[in-house]
């Protein structure tokens, strides 16, 4: 079945937790599009895994095609004795993350968090883009985006962590900031960190629309919710999203799907700068 133009942007909904990507579909028009989308473009074929490149070694494989091919990857690894597997790394930088929130809250005296997430949508002008051309938008923003977060944050000692991840339903990449701040910024102070992104990346709509901080784009707390463990419940949240943290006989499809990119791409898609610089195990 093939799918038109105005029948996928028709599908498209803007809701509260994933503004950008389509609406739910129970036909599954839409899971049939994306599916057959080639994994990348003929630029990423020589930077992809093996697994994820046609037998002929001509082009990529489809989204469908490479979810197979990610899953076997992770259940040979699920039974491998080796330490270095793409799930330990995540379960390894999960304890990072969250000793770096303990640690920090314990550090800075005036402690305050932000969650900056930025999205783009996963269709243009009605065709589904392959994922690591979505992917590739996302990430060429985020020098600059970053640069304006020290700008705007100049005079404060800060850290953050960076996470790209997949939405729930379709696996679009989109991107989560979680900064820990000595101070008490305003909202103001850290708006123009979105607007930066809605002006420099590629694929963000040009109205804000997905990328308005007063609209979830941008959190800031300056009382914390502490779990029982005794990190932020932000820091717990950032940390769930790390790529290939489930565990592979219990996730399901859209998870397989965004492990696949994760896994496919060459960008680095975790930061930590306060446990980089500290070498937290």
């Amino acid at each position: 079945m093939s799918t038109t133009a105005q029948s996928i942007e028709q599908l498209l909904n803007l809701d509260e937790t994933e503004p950008l990507d389509p609406a739910l579909d129970n036909s599954g028009t839409i899971h049939e599009s994306r599916l057959s989308t080639r994994l990348g473009a003929e630029c990423h074929r020589k930077n992809v895994p093996s697994d994820y490149v046609s037998d002929e070694g001509q082009y990529l494989k489809s989204w469908k095609q490479a979810r197979r091919a990610y899953k076997r990857h992770r259940i040979g690894e699920f039974h491998s004795p080796m330490q270095t597997t793409l799930h330990r790394r995540s379960r390894q930088d999960y304890r990072r993350f969250l000793e770096s929130d303990r640690q920090l809250q314990g550090v800075y005296q005036d402690f305050t968090t932000a969650l900056i997430s930025l999205r783009v949508p996963p269709l243009f002008n009605g065709t589904y883009l392959p994922p690591l051309i979505t992917l590739d938008s996302l990430m060429d923003a985020m020098p600059p985006v970053m640069d304006a977060l020290r700008y705007r944050l100049r005079g404060h000692e800060y850290e953050y962590a960076r996470v790209v991840a997949g939405t729930d339903h379709f696996a679009t990449p989109h991107i989560h900031i979680y900064i820990w701040i000595d101070g008490k910024p305003t909202f103001e102070q850290l708006e123009p960190v979105v607007v930066k992104f809605v002006e420099k990346c590629s694929l963000a709509p040009d109205d804000g629309r997905g990328n308005r901080a007063r609209e979830g784009a941008l959190t800031l707390q300056y009382e914390q919710e502490i779990t029982d463990r005794g990190e932020t419940t932000g820091s717990r949240y950032i940390a769930t999203q790390l790529p290939h943290i489930g565990n592979v006989t219990q996730i399901g499809e859209p998870s397989l799907d965004w492990g696949t990119v994760a896994h496919a791409t060459s960008r680095q898609l975790v930061g930590c700068s306060y446990m980089s610089r500290n070498g937290i195990e």
